[in-house]
C-alpha cells in the first residue's frame, strides 16, 4: 500500500498545471501577415489562406489555455476533455497570435491547435502546431488523428 501511495505522489507531482495566456487576435491581417509576425524559422508551405481561411474581422482579446494531459492523447480524446472543461479548440489565427505574444513557449513543448483543419492532398486531416528546438521556432502541420505525445500542450479557449 505504501508503494502505491508513493507512486500516486510521484504521478501527481509530474502533472503540469494548465496555464492561461491573454492574446490579441487581429483578424484584419492576412494569414501571411500573421505568420510573418511570428518570425518563424520554418513554416510548412501548406499553411496558406486557401487551406486555412481566416474567419473574423477586427481585433479580439482571447484567453488561450494550454492544457497538458501528461500522457499520449488522440485528438478525439482531447476534444472530449475540452468539452468537459468548457473549452473549444483554438484556431490557427489564435495559435499564431499566441506565437507572436509568447514566442519562447514553443521551445519548451509543442503547442497544438485542433480548431482549424485542412484536408491534405492525401486525404489526411491536418492541424497546425508550434514547436522549437535550440534556436529554431517552427510552425508545422501534422495529422489530426494521430496520437500526440505526452509533452504536447493543446490550445483551448473558454466557451
Amino acid at each position: 500500500m505504501a508503494n502505491k501511495d508513493a507512486n500516486a505522489l510521484v504521478a501527481s507531482a509530474t502533472l503540469a498545471p494548465n496555464t492561461t495566456f491573454g492574446v490579441k487576435v487581429n483578424y484584419d491581417l492576412s494569414l501571411r501577415e500573421m505568420i510573418r509576425a511570428g518570425k518563424y524559422d520554418y513554416t510548412n508551405e501548406d499553411i496558406t489562406a486557401q487551406n486555412f481561411p481566416v474567419k473574423g474581422s477586427g481585433q479580439e482579446k482571447v484567453a488561450i489555455e494550454l492544457v497538458h494531459f501528461n500522457r499520449d492523447m488522440e485528438a478525439k480524446e482531447v476534444l472530449k476533455e475540452f468539452e468537459k472543461k468548457g473549452l473549444r479548440p483554438a484556431t490557427l489565427a489564435e495559435l499564431l497570435a499566441f506565437g507572436v505574444a509568447y514566442p519562447e513557449q514553443q521551445r519548451d513543448f509543442p503547442i497544438v491547435e485542433l480548431g482549424s483543419v485542412w484536408k491534405g492532398r492525401d486525404g489526411d486531416r491536418l492541424v497546425a502546431y508550434l514547436w522549437g528546438s535550440g534556436s529554431d521556432r517552427e510552425l508545422d502541420l501534422d495529422w489530426r488523428g494521430r496520437g500526440w505525445d505526452a509533452q504536447c500542450r493543446f490550445a483551448g479557449v473558454r466557451k
